[in-house]
Parts: C-alpha cells; sequence; structure tokens
C-alpha cells in the first residue's frame, strides 16, 4: 500500500470546525519538541490575551504589540505572569502572516514549565505550515537521558496548526512530551526520534510520549521513529501513552516506526492508562523491521494489567509486524479492548490481530480475517472473512489522509455495514450511534468525537452508513442528454426494408437501438 503523508482540504465542514485547511503539512506552523511542565491556571473573569511571537525575535517584554519582535520562549514568559487565556500567534516581525512565499523560521526547542495563565494556545498564522519552529537536530538540553520536557501540573496547552519536527532525543517524547494537559488540532507531528536507549530504559513516543491528558483532533502523526532500548519496555513509534489518557480523533497515524527487535506499536503503543481512537486512520506503521526481529503491534498494541483501549468508526490497514500487524493484545488484570464500526484487514504483514484475551466486539466490526474477532463474530452486525475493496491511503478529501472504500455494496461488505439502530454500549456512562441523525444529539458524541461524520468530515447517514473512518459516497451518475435527430437520408423506402439509412443528430453516442416506427433496425452503428 502506497503512501504519500500529507492531506487535503476539507470537503465539508463539522459543527464543531467551519475552518477550511489545505494540507495537513501546508497548513501547519512547524515546531519542535514542545513540552508542557508545571503551569498553574488562574480562572476567573479575566481577558483573553494575544502575544505574538517572530522567527528572529529575541525580546522577552511587549509581546502583545505585533512586529514587537519577541522570541517564542520570551512570548511564553510574557504569558506565564498573565492571568487569562493567553494565544501567542506565530507571525513575521513585519506583522505579516507566515506564506509559502515568505516562511518564518523558528529554530530550537520549546518548554512551557510554570505560569499563572489560565491556558495558553501557540498557533500558526496565515496558511498554516509556513510558521517554521524546528529543533534542527538533538533536542536534548543535557547528556543522554536527560529529559528536555517536562509538565508536572494540570494546565492547560493547545497547539493549533502547528507541525512539531526535528525532535532528536534520548529517553521518551521525540516530539512532544507530556504530562500535564495537552490539546493538538489542525496539527502535524511528523520526522521525531527517540534515539536508541544504551542503559536499555523504557524509551518511547517518536513523535508522542503521554502521561498526562492530551486530545490530538483533525492532525497527522507520520513518520516519526523510536528506537528501542537493551531489554527496554518502551516502543510507539508514533505515539506512546504511558498510563495517561489519550484521545485520537479525525486524525491519521500514518507511516511511523518502532524498528528494533522486541519493539512494540509501531503506531501507537499503550501501556496501562486510556486510548482511544475515533473516526481515525491508522496505517503504514512498522514495529521490528530486521531479519529475526520480533516486532508486535504494528499499527497499535496495549499492554498492562489496567489499561482501556477503544476504537471505534477507525480503518487499521497496511500496517507491519512479526505478530499483530494491525493490533496487538497483550493485556491482563481489570485491562479492556473494545473495537465498534472499525475495519482491520489487509496488513502488510502479522497478521490483522493477535490477542491473549476475547476482544470487547461491539458491533459493525469487518476483518478480511478470523484473528480479530473470531468466527463468527460475538458483535451485532459483525463479520469476519469479509469481502472488502479498500483502496490505497492518499489524499481523499479533509485534513487527513484516509483509505477509501471503492466498489459497491455488494463488492465491499463495510459499505452500509453499519444498520440503523447502530447503537454501542463503548462505556457504561456512553451510548453513542455510530450512524448519523440520532434523535437525542448526545448520542452521536462520544469521547469529544462527533460520530456522526466521517475522518474527513463527510455526514454518515442514519440508515446503512460505512464501517471505518471513511464513509462511502456513491459517485454521481450523470444522465445521458437525450438523442436529437437533425435529418433522415433517405428518408422514405420499401416497406419490406433493406435500406441503408444515415441518421444525423446530436447525443447519439449512448443508443441502445433504432427504430422505425415500431420496427427495430437489423444493426447500427454510431
Amino acid at each position: 500500500m502506497s503512501h504519500s503523508h500529507g492531506s487535503s482540504g476539507r470537503i465539508a465542514a463539522r459543527g464543531r470546525m467551519v475552518r477550511l485547511a489545505t494540507s495537513a503539512l501546508a497548513a501547519a506552523a512547524l515546531l519542535s519538541g514542545l513540552a508542557v511542565a508545571g503551569i498553574s491556571g488562574v480562572a476567573g473573569a479575566s481577558l483573553s490575551v494575544i502575544l505574538y511571537a517572530t522567527p528572529h525575535g529575541t525580546a522577552t517584554s511587549g509581546c502583545a504589540t505585533p512586529g514587537a519582535a519577541c522570541s517564542l520562549a520570551g512570548a511564553i514568559g510574557v504569558a506565564a505572569k498573565l492571568s487569562g487565556p493567553v494565544t501567542i500567534t506565530l507571525e513575521h516581525s513585519n506583522g505579516a502572516s507566515c506564506s509559502s512565499s515568505d516562511t518564518c523560521t523558528f529554530l530550537g526547542a520549546q518548554s512551557v514549565s510554570s505560569g499563572s495563565e489560565a491556558s495558553l494556545t501557540i498557533e500558526g498564522s496565515g496558511s498554516s505550515a509556513y510558521s517554521v519552529l524546528n529543533a534542527g537536530g538533538p533536542a536534548f538540553a543535557g547528556p543522554p537521558g536527560t529529559t528536555t520536557f517536562t509538565d508536572n501540573a494540570g494546565f492547560q496547552v493547545t497547539l493549533a496548526n502547528v507541525t512539531v519536527t526535528g525532535g532528536d532525543i534520548y529517553s521518551s517524547g521525540g516530539g512532544i512530551y507530556n504530562s500535564g494537559t495537552m490539546n493538538v488540532t489542525d496539527s502535524t507531528i511528523r520526522n521525531n526520534t527517540v534515539q536508541y536507549a544504551e542503559d536499555g530504559g523504557s524509551n518511547g513516543g517518536g513523535g508522542i510520549y503521554n502521561s498526562g491528558t492530551m486530545n490530538v483532533t483533525d492532525s497527522t502523526v507520520s513518520d516519526n521513529t523510536a528506537f528501542f532500548g537493551y531489554y527496554g519496555s518502551g516502543g510507539g513509534g508514533g505515539i506512546y501513552n504511558l498510563g495517561g489518557t489519550m484521545i485520537v480523533t479525525d486524525s491519521a497515524i500514518l507511516g511511523n516506526s518502532a524498528p528494533e527487535d522486541e519493539s512494540r506499536g509501531g503506531g501507537i503503543y499503550s501501556y496501562d492508562g486510556t486510548t482511544i481512537v475515533t473516526d481515525s486512520t491508522i496505517s503504514d506503521n512498522i514495529a521490528g523491521i530486521g531479519p529475526g526481529d520480533y516486532g508486535t503491534g504494528g499499527g497499535i498494541e496495549a499492554n498492562g494489567s489496567t489499561v482501556t483501549v477503544i476504537v471505534a468508526d477507525s480503518t487499521i490497514s497496511g500496517n507491519t509486524a512479526h505478530s499483530g500487524g494491525g493490533m496487538e493484545i497483550s493485556i491482563g488484570g481489570t485491562s479492556t479492548w473494545t473495537l465498534a464500526g472499525t475495519i482491520v484487514a489487509d496488513q502488510a504483514s502479522g497478521g490483522n490481530c493477535s490477542s491473549n484475551v476475547s476482544v470487547k466486539d461491539a458491533g459493525y466490526n469487518l476483518s478480511n480475517g478470523t484473528s480479530c474477532f473470531g468466527s463468527p463474530p460475538s458483535g451485532t452486525g459483525s463479520i469476519s472473512d469479509a469481502t472488502l475493496d479498500l483502496g490505497t491511503l492518499g489524499n481523499h478529501g479533509g485534513p487527513t489522509q484516509t483509505v477509501p472504500l471503492l466498489g459497491t455494496a455488494s463488492t465491499d461488505q463495510a459499505i452500509g455495514a453499519i444498520t440503523s439502530p447502530a447503537t454501542v454500549n463503548l462505556l457504561p456512562s456512553s451510548d453513542p450511534q455510530l450512524c448519523g441523525g440520532s434523535s437525542t444529539a448526545s448520542e452521536n458524541y462520544f469521547a469529544g468525537a462527533n460520530l456522526s461524520s466521517d475522518q474527513r468530515g463527510v455526514s454518515r447517514p442514519k440508515v446503512g452508513c460505512s464501517a471505518g473512518a471513511y464513509q462511502y459516497v456513491a459517485p454521481s451518475q450523470t444522465v445521458p442528454a437525450p438523442p436529437v435527430v437533425t435529418s433522415v437520408a433517405p428518408s422514405s423506402g420499401p416497406l419490406g426494408g433493406g435500406t441503408s439509412v444515415t441518421i444525423t443528430g446530436e447525443n447519439l453516442f449512448h443508443s441502445a437501438y433504432v427504430l422505425f416506427g415500431t420496427a427495430p433496425a437489423k444493426s447500427f452503428d454510431v
């Protein structure tokens, strides 16, 4: 399955978002190694404040004035002294938005460590991705094993329209290290690396390490790498969730790698904690690729005794591992793994699933094999050995890449697979509908995801919506214009027939037959 990890513009707006995004890479300010650390919020009626940071700025005050030439670190320092919500906009020193012809380049790792503001948002200006903050190499500030970015409190930080790239560190969190509360929206986390831990530590999360609370929405996590330590317990080329809460919504986890022997979770690795994936694509990720390597969980893996994994309305395909190419489940204690309305199929190697426990089949799941749900599956509407016709990962609408459904309902059982009422019990407190058009709006929302639309924002019909992250929409049927006859030569002939007749006119190419009165012509050419 070939891939190119960018994305195209949104084709339908969700109720919660009406901004049109271009490519996920071209819609981002490029950040590298951003971490959140120990900021306590101050609630109240404080007004929101907008600060500005410029690529080569050095000022650490006056950042509320556009073009004040504040550095990003300086703006973060100013924000720490304020009490209300603060937004830092990335722009040029002349106040102009960053653009493809005039890119903003911010160099160096960034850290948010303390402050009194209620919340902090760092947002790219203009056509996103043109504000570039790139570590440009190793992002650690100390000897190997020193963690550069820490977050010791529940302060909320939001990254919007940014790309986190160039992080290259030991231990955990090549791109983002979060142990507080963070939101990532309309962004891309790409080309970050966690290096080989020589002392055998539990390194992981080439793109993202999370032990706090994190929401990743309308974003792409791609081409990140987590190398494995001697006898370590890490992994997660794209995302490593260690005991935290990780919620991935309307996003793409693509082309990440945990390449060493015994590595775990090429795309996502969750050890204890809660990981929830909705309306998302996990594709082309790799765990363990060398000869004799025993990598597991190419797409997603969970370990531990207190881990909760829920995957709904998502597609897991094209991933690589020795075992569990799509999903590796090695859990115990009170741990659970639940799937609903999800496609797990067409892995590159390692099979679709490997599990030491039974997956909780909440219904309407499809796989082209029996390793995930057994035969027959226990969930309503679920199908093992399903007939599927998945297309190639790419830009098929929306801000992130998807795997499309091809063919028709007769050749692809994912099309129209979720019947009405498609209500599933994912958690005791939730009872969402996997298709659109519920009578109660809250029934279509689960963990912040609007399940009534797909990953791209395309609405799902109330009856017979598609399984997976991609809602199938039938191609438009073009009705040919009716034929128009302008002349017939000759215009008359013997009743017995046998005369060659030339009919001239318009729109004759789709003609199926020719009649003379009620008598059909013996043959005709158009």
